[in-house]
């Protein structure tokens, strides 16, 4: 029953030790069989790790945007969820449609594109991708505005 902060404090950017650090709509968290910590920082753009008592940014930048690449320089618009497994963080990058996974320090589109609703057409579309999870070589979505619980094998 006890609750404890560990990291912030108010809203704004600042990547630095867990109590000075700052964060914009932290939505989601996954944690890696390390201990580190992965935080869907939404209105930050940004996808930021705390890990022995210092946040940082794991991947993403100021802007929001839809870019693939290097994880500082890689966009997201409006991360949403985000999910670890042994390799890979995976992230549902809520406005751009698409479903992202950070490998080493790439960022790559693993499903979607614009907007769109169902399973057709190819490739499958999401329409607001929010929550997400792993287990295994499977990646489950909820695709919010599909109304569909989705899975992806990688």
């Amino acid at each position: 029953g006890v609750v404890s902060t560990l990291a912030g404090s108010e809203a704004g950017f600042r990547d630095g030790s867990a109590q000075s650090a700052l964060f914009n709509s932290p939505v989601d968290v996954a944690v890696d069989a390390g201990g580190r910590i992965y935080i869907a920082d939404m209105a930050n753009q940004r996808v930021r790790l705390l890990a022995g008592g210092v946040v940082s940014t794991f991947a993403g930048g100021r802007e929001a945007g839809t870019r693939d690449g290097h994880v500082g320089e890689a966009r997201f618009h409006w991360p949403q969820g985000v999910a670890v497994s042994a390799d890979d963080v995976f992230v549902s990058d809520t406005f751009s449609h698409r479903l992202r996974r950070i490998h080493g320090a790439r960022v790559t589109t693993l499903a979607g594109s614009d907007a769109g609703y169902g399973d057709s057409p190819a490739p499958p579309r999401f329409n607001y991708p929010w929550g997400v999870a792993v287990s295994g070589g499977v990646l489950y979505v909820a695709d919010r505005n599909n109304e569909r619980i989705r899975r992806i094998y990688f």
